[in-house]
């Protein structure tokens, strides 16, 4: 069974070009190309829209028949299977930030709580500052986190690709700048790894809507 083939037969039947096709269902030539030499599959939207320009049925697209039920199954299982790898990269790459922080974070209270103690030798006070230091920065490191997270997101939602670029850019020039502050003062500081992750996670998103298009 080969399903891109099919389409592609399908769309020679209409004397459709793969650009024009691709026009049709809103996507790009690109699309068209991977659907027809079986690089990705189409999801059930893309179904439907071609089922309906190109004047046939879903099953027709598939060649869905009694005896290779099992085998279109395992075709799309496999490709839910690379997407679902691909979303726990994405995660994978959202979570590294909180990890690194914390971390951080766990390292500045540890090293403030030996200071006071040495400078005062009252170790009640010292580590309730080192607490206190700790929990504020807890609390500002996941508003600016998530709030950038997801803006990100729902640029991608809205399919808003130019703007998605734009404001990862920025942030991304945020980072680095960050990055050379630290380098001058010697201080490590949370905020580059915030804006870096966040703009890795945009252009991921950027990408992929891109790559969709």
């Amino acid at each position: 069974m080969n399903i891109g083939l099919n389409i592609s037969n399908l769309r020679k039947e209409k004397n459709l070009t793969q650009e024009e096709l691709a026009k049709l269902i809103n996507v790009s030539p690109k699309t068209i190309s991977s659907y027809e030499t079986n690089r990705s599959i189409p999801n059930i939207e893309i179904l439907i829209l071609l089922s309906k320009v190109l004047d046939t049925s879903i099953n027709d697209i598939l060649n869905l028949k009694e005896d290779n039920n099992n085998e279109v199954k395992k075709i799309y299982q496999k490709n839910n299977l690379k997407n679902n790898i691909l979303k726990i990269i994405y995660l994978s790459i959202i979570f590294i930030v909180p990890i690194v922080y914390f971390m951080y974070a766990g390292y500045v209270s540890i090293s403030s709580l030996t200071a006071e103690v040495i400078n005062n030798n009252d170790i009640i006070i010292a580590s309730h500052n080192a607490y206190k230091y700790f929990l504020i920065s807890t609390i500002e490191f996941f508003i600016y986190y998530v709030l950038l997270i997801i803006l990100n997101y729902i640029l991608y939602l809205k399919k808003c690709f130019k703007s998605l670029l734009i404001i990862n850019t920025i942030f991304f020039l945020i980072a680095i700048i960050s990055i050379i502050e630290i380098i001058l003062k010697q201080n490590l500081s949370y905020d580059f790894l915030i804006f870096l992750v966040s703009a890795i996670f945009g252009y991921i998103m950027a990408y992929r809507l891109k790559k969709n298009k």
